[in-house]
């Protein structure tokens, strides 16, 4: 026999779908922020494989090596502002470009990714 549990979006109080953690209603939700953020994500990747792109950051780099956040000056990455989300004007603008190391990075990555799950709700 199958264990009935509850949909884990906040404040719901459905059962979930066999084999899956939200109801009908939020695994539909959730399904499609996955497909969005696979997609978003996607439309950036072909911006980041042009000659365009790696002479910006490299630019960019030149004049600004160092973290913005916490001022190291190794494992350094240029990092985009505004997420571009696919919009090219936004992803080859250079006032939206910060460096950030990768630790710093990561954690900004992580706090946007969290902050969009409260702004979609």
């Amino acid at each position: 026999m199958a264990i009935v549990k509850l949909c884990t979006y906040p404040n719901c109080n459905e059962f979930a779908v066999p084999h899956s953690i939200y109801c009908n209603k939020h695994k539909e939700k959730s399904d499609k922020k996955r497909i969005a953020f696979r997609n978003a994500k996607r439309s950036n990747e072909a911006f980041y494989k042009t000659s365009e792109w790696r002479k910006l950051k490299k630019e960019h780099l030149k004049e600004n090596n160092y973290c913005v956040w916490c001022g190291c000056n190794n494992d350094l990455s240029v990092d985009h502002i505004t997420p571009p989300k696919g919009n090219p004007d936004l992803f080859f603008n250079a006032n939206n470009l910060q460096t950030l190391c990768r630790t710093c990075h990561r954690i900004k990555t992580a706090r946007e990714i969290e902050l969009n799950k409260y702004k979609e709700k």
